[in-house]
């Protein structure tokens, strides 16, 4: 049933019941206890690794999340649609595959263009809703600049400012709606921990115990000439190099989950909790030269394209669903969380709802030229359009450590059927490439 429908029994005013006469309501796997909310705090994080959150890696940089995730909706096996910030943002937001759409997001600098007008962002819908929308972000892909802040009554691109920051002004901005009379959607869309990971000091515990490096990694164009000159170090240096990017990208990690931490203690975020339904999402993740690169942008292997995404409300009852899940699936369930008609044109599915079997197609133009993968029954084939291929099995590998690519062998064949009429579709988008003999 609707949620439209159940929201007739939940509206405050004189006449309608208290909040407890409110029937409770389902959107998939989402179970509400009581009224469904009427308003959206959304909050996305860049660059962020899933399994450097403690909650997945039971490590002890993140003790915030990870106890707000003990008290939310988790998606354990979600995926990005992509591996990089533009792709997540026009997936979670525009709510379509871009594919779908007839185009796809580009990172090489002579064809990216904005999002096109004919993507309807989540921020125009709900303000055709009538809902007041506010965007204040540190990453400059989500701004003006590139059509991405469509929808948005408030745009605000702060520049690549420290997330402290984005959540100071976020708080002024929550004031203002909550004195307000319309329902509101407030995202927050928070740079660290992007390179150059250089949180405040007190975060980079163990950093002044490590040799000192020959490289500055406190400047962003250092790690760019770091990857170019990667292959030529010896092990020993690329080892204790490493040591120093972790140190500080756990740091930067540790920083934001302590900002989020002050943030959700704020007095006007645990009012607005009584009504308000909060969304907690990674655009991407990082490599750390697990597949011969670093940062992202580069492959679809889990270390760039596993994200983080999850649900907390009052009265929503916490969850850890391990069916699979996309970025795509997103905001299909907010619109119906919200008691919102859904969106017919909705790429993805309502969390709980999505077929097991069916596939999950990934894609990234940027770096290297086009990327593809699928996922699908346990195992993910990653096709470079430069001929590279390799195969997984995520259910025993999930690093994607092992190589199980056999032309000849039945998954393989599989999955090719899945993904090669894919690489036909963005082919037709993509002239000035030529995907390398696509298939087994």
């Amino acid at each position: 049933m609707l949620l439209w429908m159940l929201l007739l029994g939940c509206e405050g005013g004189p006449d309608t019941g208290p909040i407890e006469a409110c029937v409770g309501a389902e959107v998939g796997a989402l179970r509400f206890r009581d009224c469904a909310p009427e308003n959206l705090l959304m909050i996305s994080i860049d660059t962020t690794r899933r399994d450097h959150l403690g909650w997945f890696s039971r490590g002890a940089e993140t003790p915030f999340l990870d106890a707000w995730l003990a008290g939310a909706v988790v998606l354990e096996d979600h995926a990005s649609c992509s591996n990089w910030t533009y792709h997540a943002l026009s997936c979670v937001l525009g709510g379509v595959s871009a594919v779908d759409q007839g185009w796809v997001p580009r990172g090489e600098k002579e064809h990216m263009a904005p999002i096109p007008d004919e993507q309807v962002w989540l921020a125009e819908r709900l303000r055709s809703e009538g809902f007041d929308t506010t965007l204040i972000s540190s990453n400059p892909l989500f701004s003006w600049s590139w059509n991405t802040d469509a929808g948005y009554d408030i745009s605000n691109y702060l520049g690549t400012v420290s997330a402290e920051e984005v959540i100071t002004l976020g708080l002024e901005h929550l004031d203002r709606v909550l004195h307000g009379d319309d329902r509101w959607f407030l995202h927050l869309h928070l740079m660290d921990p992007h390179t150059p990971y250089a949180p405040p000091a007190e975060f980079l515990t163990g950093l002044e115990e490590l040799d000192p490096i020959g490289w500055d990694l406190d400047d962003e164009d250092a790690y760019k000439a770091l990857s170019d000159a990667w292959p030529s170090l010896a092990p020993e240096d690329q080892a204790l190099i490493a040591a120093h990017i972790d140190v500080r990208y756990r740091g930067a990690i540790a920083y934001v989950d302590h900002t989020l931490s002050e943030f959700w203690a704020h007095e006007d975020v645990q009012a607005a909790l009584d009504d308000t339904l909060v969304v907690l999402w990674t655009d991407h993740g990082e490599q750390f030269y697990e597949h011969g690169a670093s940062g992202h942008g580069h492959q679809l292997y889990q270390e760039e394209s596993s994200a983080l995404a999850a649900f907390v409300a009052r009265g929503l009852d916490p969850l850890r669903h391990t069916g699979p899940t996309s970025h795509l699936d997103l905001r299909p369930t907010i619109v119906e969380s919200l008691g919102l008609t859904p969106d017919h044109d909705a790429s993805g599915d309502i969390v709980g709802t999505r077929d097991p079997a069916e596939p999950r197609f990934l894609l990234a133009a940027t770096r290297q030229g086009p990327v593809q993968a699928v996922i699908s029954d346990g195992s993910r084939l990653h096709y470079e359009w430069n001929g590279q291929r390799s195969l997984h099995d995520l259910s025993t590998d999930p690093t994607e450590a092992v190589d199980l690519y056999d032309a000849e062998d039945g998954t393989t064949q599989a999955l090719w059927a899945l993904l090669e009429p894919e690489v036909d579709r963005v082919r037709s988008l993509l002239p000035e490439h030529e995907p390398v003999e696509p298939g087994p």
